[in-house]
């Protein structure tokens, strides 16, 4: 498999924001079961993983996806989207809270 960037969080490159993106993303995953199915097919459709240690499973790649989706402004980000576009249109929805009780677990989207 085709791995285009690593994400490694056990770097000091790391910043506490992607780190806190990662953990954020198990969150997230943990409370939308009702979206997993959809995950399943954007990983599918996309063709390869994210990173090495999102592909370790469904749960560290949405988490994985969600550190680079969480920085708009960074280098990989629209690349990410390009090339991912699958995982970031459903990322898009789930943040945006239409597979969720609540209204959105992303600020951005409730102003």
């Amino acid at each position: 498999m085709l791995f285009p960037h690593t994400v490694n969080i056990t770097t000091n490159d790391v910043t506490s924001g992607s780190l806190f993106a990662h953990e954020y993303g198990h969150i997230i995953h943990a409370h939308t079961r009702r979206f997993r199915s959809l995950w399943k097919k954007a990983i599918k459709e996309d063709g390869c993983s994210v990173s090495t240690y999102g592909n370790k499973n469904i749960f560290e790649d949405f988490a994985e996806t969600l550190v680079i989706y969480s920085d708009p402004n960074s280098k990989l980000h629209e690349r990410y989207r390009t090339q991912f576009p699958n995982r970031f249109f459903t990322m898009d929805s789930i943040l945006r809270g239409e597979h969720m009780r609540s209204r959105s677990y992303f600020p951005v989207y409730n102003e």
